[in-house]
């Protein structure tokens, strides 16, 4: 383990290997949690290959994400089974 990279880092996708897709992203985590869908994004786009914000966009778009709002002030974002 690197100095530089806690051994939570791998486990959470913050360094290489990165997922390849929000998908991925999202069924290693279980579950994404952000104070507003934005910060999901970016949050999700951070673990991937490709950094691109829309990928989670698209997933809730298409209904194979779920924004669940009953934390707190916050979102969760988990696949839909």
């Amino acid at each position: 383990m690197s100095p530089s990279h806690g051994g939570g880092c791998s486990t959470q996708r913050l360094v290489a290997p990165f997922a390849g897709s929000a998908h991925e992203v999202i069924r290693s985590l279980l579950a994404v949690q952000a104070e507003n869908p934005g910060q999901a994004e970016w949050a999700v786009a951070a673990r991937t290959r490709r950094r691109d914000p829309s990928d989670l966009a698209m997933l809730l778009d298409q209904g194979k994400v779920l924004a669940d709002p009953r934390a707190a002030a916050d979102l969760a974002f988990r696949l839909r089974r």
